[in-house]
């Protein structure tokens, strides 16, 4: 049986953050969910007349979670396959809907379907950096 390298190249200081990262993968994932969890506990009170950027807050909200999801999905991007990211954003979208099904039971919350969509963009954007990196990553590794 064959070891495969890590497709990132861990060198000097990193290695101890690089190790932290992939040991803790899941505890961020579970802690960023539990912070979006508790933060869609509150109800939301915006002055009449004044704009609120809910979508905005929902795509950078879920650009975050996931980026954390598709770390934990791809073993601290060791493992770094489309369907490993895939998942991680399939996480993201459920997570997404499970929160808009939770809030509607929150007072002064509602379910809307809009930010489901913008919570999946958010996750799609982390999607297209991981496949960005994951790109960069294999062009910059020498081949054996």
């Amino acid at each position: 049986m064959t070891h495969t390298p890590p497709i990132l190249p861990v060198r000097g200081w990193r290695t101890a953050a690089y190790g932290h990262i992939v040991r803790w993968r899941y505890g961020y994932a579970v802690l960023f969910s539990m912070l979006v969890t508790v933060s869609s506990s509150f109800p939301i009170v915006v002055p009449r007349g004044v704009p609120y950027p809910d979508k905005w807050a929902h795509i950078v909200a879920y650009l975050a979670l996931g980026i954390v999801y598709i770390n934990a999905a791809t073993v601290g991007w060791q493992r770094a396959t489309f369907l490993r990211i895939l998942g991680g954003w399939a996480a993201v979208v459920l997570f997404g809907t499970m929160d808009e099904w939770y809030q509607q039971f929150v007072p002064g919350r509602v379910m809307d379907p809009t930010d489901v969509v913008a919570d999946a963009i958010g996750g799609g954007v982390a999607v297209l950096g991981s496949l960005v990196l994951r790109l960069r990553l294999a062009l910059e590794t020498p081949q054996a």
